[in-house]
């Protein structure tokens, strides 16, 4: 079965702590993703980064719900990651996607709120749940330059959310996409502050490469979903090449079965520091 963020982000938010949004591209890593919650017995937001007139859009949808039946004990969201236009946010929805992120970070404060607000009425008038961005979360290899000009302005806040109708907010505090180019800076202050005035559960993006440290302060500060790939990616990679040293001529399932191995075990490692097992 399949939830939306209404269904699973409020208990989060409740009992501090957050759920693991691992991105996802093929068949072994929805599989991994969910097969990972269900022995976890947590919730898990599959998340997918649309990609411009892509139809793996709706592989994906089917790929998840069939999973989410499979792995009866998961709870499990299927999202859109950074929705760039209307027509991809649109198709996901018709493709049978929960849940949708609206990505205008990089507009004004005006049209971001405006078009945001529209995707809400569309979005909620079917059940789907609807996340948006203010700030700027920007790409770790321009994270020196990015980082202050993209932080979250507290006094927008609670206007944006009024506005907009959102069901989950993904603030700016200092994380980034991608590696980091310096060390991480996270705004403790500033994601506290976004809390107190925010009503809804909140999302970090930019959780591979911040540390585990600063990862667990965000939800015992108010972070309720936490975006991860990167780590997932290079876990997976780092075990296909023990595959390809170890034989002169594996073969191809065993070199799938490393890389979802090494994808599948840090996404464990994330979600038992995020302390959503036994969650679902």
């Amino acid at each position: 079965m399949l939830y939306n963020l209404h269904e699973v982000l409020p208990k989060a938010s409740q009992q501090k702590y957050a759920v693991a949004a691992p991105n996802v591209f093929n068949l072994e890593t929805v599989e991994t993703s969910i097969r990972i919650a269900d022995e976890l017995k947590s919730p898990v937001i599959v998340s997918y980064y649309e990609m411009e007139d892509d139809d793996i859009i709706f592989e994906i949808a089917s790929m998840t719900e069939f999973f989410a039946r499979k792995y009866s004990n998961a709870s499990v969201v299927l999202h859109l990651d950074h929705g760039k236009s209307f027509h991809s946010i649109i198709r996901a929805i018709r493709a049978g996607f929960t849940s949708v992120m609206i990505d205008r970070s990089q507009c004004t404060f005006a049209e971001n709120a405006e078009e945001t607000q529209e995707i809400c009425k569309i979005a909620h008038a079917v059940g789907v749940t609807v996340e948006a961005e203010l700030g700027h979360v920007g790409a770790g290899t321009s994270y020196e330059e990015e980082r202050e000009s993209g932080l979250t302005r507290v006094h927008e806040v609670k206007k944006f959310i009024d506005m907009t109708g959102i069901d989950c907010l993904a603030p700016a505090i200092g994380t980034a996409h991608g590696p980091y180019r310096g060390e991480p800076k996270l705004d403790f202050n500033l994601l506290k502050e976004i809390k107190e005035a925010a009503n809804i559960p909140l999302a970090l993006h930019g959780g591979s490469a911040t540390g585990d440290a600063n990862l667990k302060k965000t939800i015992e500060l108010g972070i309720n979903k936490i975006n991860i790939f990167s780590d997932l990616s290079f876990s997976g990679v780092g075990e296909i090449k023990k595959c390809m040293e170890a034989k002169d001529h594996p073969h191809i399932m065993e070199v799938f079965a490393a890389g979802a191995g090494g994808y599948g075990e840090k996404l464990k490692h994330y979600i038992n520091l995020f302390s959503s097992s036994g969650k679902a």
